[in-house]
């Protein structure tokens, strides 16, 4: 067992994927001695413009919208009552944009608006998108306008929080954020946060090809679907499946992107091959490990990007929606409203396991030495660029700007806080925005601490086959090659109580188990826990498998069905 204190200090076993770290400091050719470091220098390295969020300027900006009434067109409401972001409805109308930076060009019309975002139409207060009419005449060099409300956020900073805090760190692109107040027809609808569209514009303001291919993550885990199927000319077969996976931003022939796919799943090829032929490792590890210390969970199929850059097989990842991190899955249980949403309560959820069933991330936790390369770059990012004092100081220059917006209505009104009393919603704000540096220490621990869990795996579907239960599963992995068994568990109930259990094995070394028994027609619950043998106390895992119902997630337990 590779003990925990070892986590916490720089580690020795380097990948020759990632290649030797720096053991003491080295020099370039001026001789200026330069740090230890596990971000190695590359000429694939990319690079962000720092002038570019030079703007980013913490201070609130006021946007004004007048809307424009057509014969016949859609209404605000309209727009407002477009909860659906899957269907064909997607009710848009003219309106005149200016804002502190944008005057009064006389029209009566200049832009378009519409609702945004998938799961938070169903908030009260909306997301919006403002789009310009012009291609020329453009807001801060951005055509679009990103009006996040955040509705589910009580801090309401978290996403711009990660955004500055992504600003100041190499290798990995950021996206340039602005606290905007919104009027519409002279109504105040209160504190929103713009953030970057990730388009054309993206690309050419970082003097970036603009015909490079760009993908946002949608439901996309590094391995093929049938939905992804291309034709002759490398475009989708089925464009609307295609991007119900992987919305396509920029670009037009995609065969790149799935030979990259079909490359990763080929167990066959060399990893370190495949992994130095389509990825930048510092752009990889910097993703990973921020993701991992900012506690972005819900990033193991969407909320990210992928720049495949015009003549290159690189792939990079681009940080995307940061209002799920920061110890969001955690604010109920602060108020006192007990589990808030346990979709995030899996065992697997707080560690590089949350990870795991994606080709690409499993195959690189599993290269010798790269586990440890990963515990370097969370701690050199911790150190250098996600210090509590530059966290603080970035959350002290927010409070002036925020909390006078949400005090009052709209915001205080919606505001997702157990308090009826204004100032104890207040209160639970302040509360809420002054945990997030707590958080990310936090998540820091809680990635030391698990590293020594096994990974998590899949439960088959059971056989009942003349009087004999067939169970199976897929084996767990101990990412330091300790030796993993198995406790197997059948029940008549999703609760596991002790009255419903008919089946319990503790210790299977094999992963599967054959055990005669009669079950009558009905619904059983299977449950398989790996744990490690040498702390199978504190260090076990349970299965990927989830049962649903009654709006309550049951990790680990898979449910299946015998006839008659």
């Amino acid at each position: 067992m590779i003990k925990l204190l070892k986590y916490l200090i720089p580690a020795l076993a380097i990948s020759p994927l990632l290649g030797a770290c720096n053991q003491s400091s080295s020099e370039e050719p001026g001789g200026t001695p330069q740090p230890d470091t596990v971000f190695i220098p590359d000429d694939s390295d990319i690079r962000d413009s720092d002038s570019w969020y030079e703007d980013s300027g913490n201070r609130v900006l006021r946007v004004e919208l007048k809307t424009v009434t057509e014969p016949g067109g859609h209404t605000l409401d309209d727009v407002n009552s477009d909860t659906n972001p899957h269907d064909a409805f997607k009710p848009e109308i003219k309106v005149h944009f200016q804002s502190d930076d944008f005057s009064d060009d006389g029209s009566s019309s200049n832009a378009t608006l519409r609702q945004r975002g998938n799961t938070s139409r169903l908030a009260a207060q909306k997301s919006y998108r403002i789009k310009l009419d012009s291609k020329e005449e453009l807001w801060r060099g951005e055509r679009r306008l990103q009006l996040n409300k955040h509705p589910l956020d009580i801090s309401r900073v978290r996403n711009k929080l990660s955004f500055d805090l992504f600003s100041s760190i190499p290798h990995i692109p950021a996206l340039r954020t602005q606290f905007v107040q919104l009027l519409i027809n002279g109504q105040d609808y209160g504190l929103f946060t713009h953030v970057e569209h990730v388009g054309k514009e993206y690309l050419t303001n970082r003097n970036w090809d603009k015909n490079s291919r760009l993908y946002k993550a949608e439901l996309f885990h590094f391995y093929y679907l049938e939905a992804l199927k291309l034709d002759d000319n490398g475009e989708p077969v089925d464009s609307q499946k295609f991007e119900e996976l992987l919305e396509i931003k920029r670009g037009k022939d995609h065969r790149k992107l799935l030979q990259m796919i079909a490359d990763i799943e080929d167990e066959s090829n060399d990893f370190t091959t495949v992994f130095n032929k389509y990825f930048n490792r510092n752009n990889y590890l910097t993703w990973f490990a921020t993701t991992i210390l900012m506690g972005n969970w819900d990033t193991v199929s969407n909320n990210f990007y992928l720049y495949n850059p015009t003549d290159s097989e690189k792939f990079y990842f681009i940080p995307w929606d940061y209002d799920d991190a920061w110890g969001f899955d955690q604010q109920e249980l602060r108020q006192g409203r007990g589990e808030f949403n346990n979709y995030y309560s899996a065992r697997w959820r707080r560690g590089v396991s949350n990870w795991w069933r994606v080709p690409l991330h499993r195959r690189f936790l599993q290269q010798p030495g790269n586990l440890e390369v990963l515990i370097e770059a969370v701690n050199e990012i911790r150190t250098r660029y996600l210090g509590n004092d530059a966290i603080q100081t970035l959350l002290d220059s927010y409070q002036p700007q925020v909390k006078p917006l949400i005090s009052q209505s709209p915001d205080m009104v919606h505001l997702p806080a157990a308090a009826a009393d204004k100032q104890a919603r207040i209160d639970t704000w302040q509360n809420e925005f002054n945990q997030l540096v707590e958080e990310l220490i936090l998540n820091q621990q809680n990635f030391v601490d698990y590293l020594e869990r096994p990974m998590p795996f899949w439960v088959h579907k059971p056989v009942l086959d003349n009087g004999v239960l067939r169970l199976s599963w897929d084996s767990s992995h101990d990412l330091q090659g300790d030796q993993i068994s198995y406790d197997v568990t059948v029940a008549s109930s999703h609760g596991f109580e002790a009255e419903s259990v008919l089946l319990e094995q503790t210790g299977v070394a094999d992963t599967y188990l054959n055990y005669p028994i009669t079950l009558k027609p009905g619904s059983y619950y299977l449950r398989v826990i790996a744990r490690d043998n040498k702390q199978p106390n504190t260090n076990w895992q349970t299965s990927f498998d989830l049962y649903e119902t009654d709006n309550r997630y049951y990790y680990g337990v898979l449910v299946f069905e015998t006839g008659e």
